[in-house]
């Protein structure tokens, strides 16, 4: 931050020596929590000839949530809200220049329901340049939002500490003075310091709780209180290493003794070393995947005499692979990975050192996505006497570079043993013909054996299986050279393998030393994506059905009447699957039908239209979803490359999908996405299921002939004629105890009557 101040008041010197400098101003603003904001980028003074343009917009997500953009002098950017770093990433390119002076373009937002204050800030990496690509001198002024000044605020200030207590005061300012009930929540790092009690004059019988980092405070009184002031103080120990926001988050609201509640902006606040001079930070980085990343971990403001330093690096083991360590202002340190995704890094020097600079470099091989790396909790810097720096800890991320040049191989699910499985090599965005290729492909020989190629876009290529590194190296070159994927995505050829008896699965990969190179042989800068042989995709989904449920369990009372081949081949469902048993396996509950829809959007676009699979399986007891032998998760022949929804189909009860994507894992060779419904309400898209008590959530039973609506079809088509039957498997036994009776009319239907499925 005191980096980009001094950047900043430099740009503004300039500015004020030349009052034709170039400047770019973001507005600030005000508003009510909940309001859409907009912010104007306005620009002055520059040439007719801007060729370029990248912007990056830092702001705070708790107070605001990025919506969209509407153009101004300049159209056709390409815009990113970039959630790893906090910023909003605009890009925008005209080859033959043109005037942008004005409003550049509007960003949009939504102000945070429980509002407070931001920046909105020029961060690193913001350029103009001409059509020649010169950069363009610029003077930035940054934006804010703050609450209008006629909403009542709380603010928790911002504290610089050393270890032991602090305290944190809440401020309100602009109530009414009759303020009647009170319900805040507030989030602290209880990694970084330890709740130790409250006071407070103003609020006499306050309740304040904490439970795991989330501090809950209630109070109310008939006769009303002036809450501008200090109202309460929450009480800390402070570790001295790191530091924490506290933040409001929840249902925060406050009421009147009229019962009005009032429009609140709640201002977050901090608490942060006090030796701020002393400071750790990792950078910020964007790269193409597949590529070497250098994350430099930099010190400063430490005196000569540092002894001992330990750290704990966290990231994401999925997105990083950690190849080595490189020297900085220390040496002989050891770097250990002590999990998948830490480090966890130790030096000692008893006569101490300086260690300002680059203390050391880690060295990674980029696989995809998004991820922060994140100091640990544990870190610690320490003097020749062992005494602790009360450092600062400045995390980094990597951020996955958007377009350019890529090469790509897919995930397949392994084929019978004996069988062929063909990878192509997927190649798009190369602006530049390519004169030389260099490819060196690992996978597991134990579980692929490799049998050639076929020629793509390419031929005349050498291809070398290299056994002692488990590798195919593919070597081409060609003068003029050749434009390789002349569709924009062209296959540039096709790794073929056998699967062989061994079975198993295994990742199909860009290793290193991967070059593509234009004809004067200067590199291309290429993404690499890598690949892999699954066994297949387990589905690990929970949820309950409201009839048989009770106490957080449901009944087994149909088993012995349940059918051993799945019972969703009739309408409405026409589902073809063969699934069938011998036998019912132990703790079944009932067959469910399971749905998976695939879809680059949100939920709401996760429509029947999106469907990649249906299988039927078993909904255990305790809500659990099993594949037929009752004991292991769904296995579908799928793999999945966008964002994946589960649906919930029940015979008698209103079907359920999941409100947001599944959470991905990968295990023993299979993808697996999970989700539990049964612990919210808002689990189930557009909240389509109902209470149960008791904290449990579940699908809403009485929908007999599973048409998605509970109405009089359902009563005189399925109930009435069932009613009365043989204990059995029906429809109209909505309670699934095995009889159709008038507790499935009065406890089920007539509660459910006139809702209906939410599933898109």
């Amino acid at each position: 931050m005191n980096k980009k101040i001094y950047l900043l008041l430099i740009a503004l010197l300039a500015w004020s020596m030349n009052s034709m400098a170039q400047t770019a101003e973001i507005e600030s603003v005000t508003a009510a929590p909940g309001d859409p904001v907009t912010f104007d980028i306005d620009v002055a003074s520059f040439p007719s000839n801007v060729g370029a343009i990248s912007l990056f917009i830092g702001y705070d997500p708790n107070v605001l949530t990025f919506t969209g953009t509407t153009s101004g002098t300049i159209s056709g950017y390409f815009v990113n809200n970039m959630t790893g770093t906090s910023q909003v990433g605009i890009q925008w390119t005209n080859p033959t220049g043109q005037g942008i002076d004005g409003t550049l373009l509007t960003l949009e937002f939504t102000y945070g329901a429980l509002g407070g204050t931001c920046d909105l800030t020029f961060d690193a990496g913001c350029e103009f340049t001409d059509i020649t690509l010169t950069n363009i001198a610029t003077g930035y002024t940054n934006g804010n939002i703050g609450p209008n000044p006629g909403v009542a605020t709380i603010t928790i200030g911002d504290s610089l500490a050393v270890v032991g207590p602090v305290s944190m005061d809440l401020l309100g300012a602009g109530f009414s003075p009759d303020v009647a009930a009170i319900t805040l929540f507030v989030d602290y790092d209880n990694t970084v310091m330890t709740y130790t009690g409250f006071s407070s004059s103003v609020l006499p019988g306050v309740y304040v709780s904490d439970n795991s980092g989330t501090i809950g405070i209630v109070w109310s009184s008939t006769s009303g209180v002036n809450l501008n002031q200090v109202f309460l103080t929450l009480d800390f120990n402070y570790g001295g290493v790191g530091s924490s926001a506290l933040d409001f988050s929840g249902a925060c609201e406050i009421t009147y003794l009229n019962f009005i509640t009032e429009v609140v902006s709640y201002d977050n606040g901090s608490v942060s070393p006090l030796g701020t001079s002393y400071l750790l930070s990792l950078p910020d980085l964007t790269s193409p995947p597949g590529n070497p990343v250098i994350f430099a971990i930099t010190a400063s403001g430490y005196p000569a005499d540092v002894a001992a330093v330990e750290l704990f690096i966290n990231y994401d083991a999925g997105c990083l692979t950690y190849l080595n360590a490189s020297n900085g202002t220390i040496s002989g340190f050891m770097v250990n990975t002590i999990a998948p995704g830490q480090l966890g890094i130790i030096w000692t020097n008893p006569s101490g050192q300086a260690i300002d600079a680059t203390l050391l470099s880690l060295n990674f091989q980029y696989l995809s996505g998004n991820c922060a790396v994140a100091f640990g909790t544990g870190s610690h810097v320490d003097d020749i006497t062992l005494t602790t720096f009360p450092t600062t800890y400045v995390d980094g991320s990597i951020t996955q570079a958007t377009g350019g040049a890529t090469a790509t191989m897919p995930k397949k699910v392994a084929p019978a043993v004996g069988q062929m499985v063909e990878f192509p090599i997927l190649v798009s965005n190369f602006a530049d013909d390519a004169g030389a290729i260099s490819l060196f492909i690992g996978f597991d020989d134990a579980v692929l054996t490799f049998t050639g190629t076929v020629d793509g876009t390419i031929s005349g290529y050498f291809a070398n299986y290299m056994p002692a590194s488990s590798q195919v190296g593919i070597q081409w070159s060609a003068y003029p050279g050749v434009d390789i994927d002349p569709s924009g995505n062209d296959t540039l050829l096709i790794l073929q393998f056998t699967y062989i008896a061994a079975g198993g699965y295994c990742d199909l990969t860009f290793d290193m030393g991967c070059e593509f190179a234009k004809t004067d042989l200067t590199l291309i800068a290429v993404g690499y994506y890598n690949g892999a042989l699954i066994l297949g995709t387990k589905f690990d989904l929970k949820a309950f059905l409201e009839g048989p449920f009770s106490g957080g369990t449901m009944s087994t009372a149909l088993t012995p009447f349940m059918p051993l081949a799945q019972p969703y081949s009739g309408t409405p469902w026409n589902y073809a699957g063969t699934e069938t048993v011998t036998a019912i396996p132990a703790d079944v509950t009932d067959w469910v039908l399971i749905e998976v829809r695939e879809t680059t959007g949100g939920a709401a676009t996760a429509t029947a239209a999106t469907m990649v699979g249906q299988r039927a399986g078993f909904m255990l007891d305790d809500g659990t979803v099993t594949d037929l032998d009752g004991a292991d998760k769904m296995l579908y022949n799928l793999v999945i490359s966008d964002d994946v929804y589960a649906v919930v189909y029940h015979r008698n009860h209103l079907a359920i999908m999941s409100a947001s994507a599944l959470t991905y894992s990968f295990d023993s060779g299979y993808d697996v996405y999970t989700y539990d419904f049964t612990d919210a309400l808002a689990k189930a898209y557009l909240n389509g299921q109902k209470d149960l008590g008791g904290g449990f959530f579940g699908m809403v039973g009485g929908d007999g002939d599973g048409n998605g609506d509970i109405n009089l079809s359902d009563l005189t088509l399925v109930f009435v004629p069932q009613f009365g039957s043989p204990v059995g498997y029906w429809g109209g036994d909505f309670d699934m105890d095995s009889d159709v009776d008038l507790s499935d009319l009065t406890l089920v239907f007539i509660v459910n009557f006139g809702q209906i499925t939410k599933v898109p």
